[in-house]
């Protein structure tokens, strides 16, 4: 049994595919877990529209690649039932993050950036959730952010913590490791 990863190491979506991995390597000595990066998901769904449909090749994929699986299965691409098939296995709260110069931890960091229009703030990719909660942030605000879009969470997490932005949105999974270190500030 195959479980394709489509997003980059560290992302939310392979922490969690570890864990639905280490619970399916106890019930099957045959599992294994890959890791098929790439195009935004596109490289590792691909992969899975293609295997033998043998029942042993699963994708996972978030919310933010959700869409693009979906997209496989429009009218005039007949797909056979067996990739129609899906579960939610978790779910991932966001967190605000602000690099350490920013001197809040709360929401309150709106007030402090007001001053400098060309604060940014940074996402795993246009469209999804960091995108769209960086956007209702700004709406909500009045903020004049710029959105910058990275290929993934991790080297957006690292920019943030580098200075190269001053906020990003992000999952649960992937943004717990750098609060609990104190390397950034959050919103409670």
């Amino acid at each position: 049994m195959h479980l394709i990863v489509p997003q980059a190491a560290a992302s939310s979506t392979d922490i969690h595919a570890r864990l639905v991995g280490q619970f399916l390597q106890t019930i099957s000595a045959g599992f294994c877990r890959r890791r098929q990066a790439g195009a935004g998901g596109n490289v590792g769904t691909e992969f899975v529209v293609h295997a033998t449909p043998d029942g042993y090749t699963l994708l996972t994929v978030n919310s933010q690649k959700r869409h693009r699986a979906r997209r496989l299965s429009r009218p005039d691409v007949q797909l056979p039932s067996r990739h129609r098939a899906g579960r939610q296995i978790s779910l991932a709260p966001m967190i605000m993050e602000v690099n350490p110069s920013v001197p809040a931890n709360t929401v309150r960091v709106h007030r402090l950036c007001k001053p400098n229009p060309a604060d940014q703030h940074a996402s795993a990719g246009v469209g999804g959730p960091q995108h769209l909660a960086g956007e209702l942030f700004k709406a909500m605000t009045g903020l004049n952010l710029v959105h910058v879009p990275y290929r993934g969470s991790t080297p957006a997490v690292t920019d943030m913590l580098a200075g190269q932005v001053q906020l990003m949105f992000d999952v649960t999974p992937t943004a717990l490791p750098q609060v609990k270190a104190g390397k950034c500030g959050r919103s409670p």
